[in-house]
């Protein structure tokens, strides 16, 4: 029975907290959204054009 009334006040504390969160609206969420997925996009690309020069260097190189 000690554990029910330990979950039960884990999830009152859990609750309790989620009721502080001040959430993003709309335009903000989908704002932050656009930036995260351009520069995961960026980054994609720069990694794999790294990729590409130093492959290219390796074989000419052995």
């Amino acid at each position: 029975m000690e554990i029910i009334k330990d979950l039960i006040h884990f999830f009152g504390g859990v609750r309790e907290e989620f009721s502080r969160v001040v959430w993003p609206t709309k335009v903000e969420l989908l704002g932050t959204t656009a930036i995260v997925l351009i520069l995961v996009i960026f980054f994609a690309v720069y990694v794999g054009a790294v990729d590409f020069i130093l492959k290219a260097l390796a074989a000419k190189i052995f």
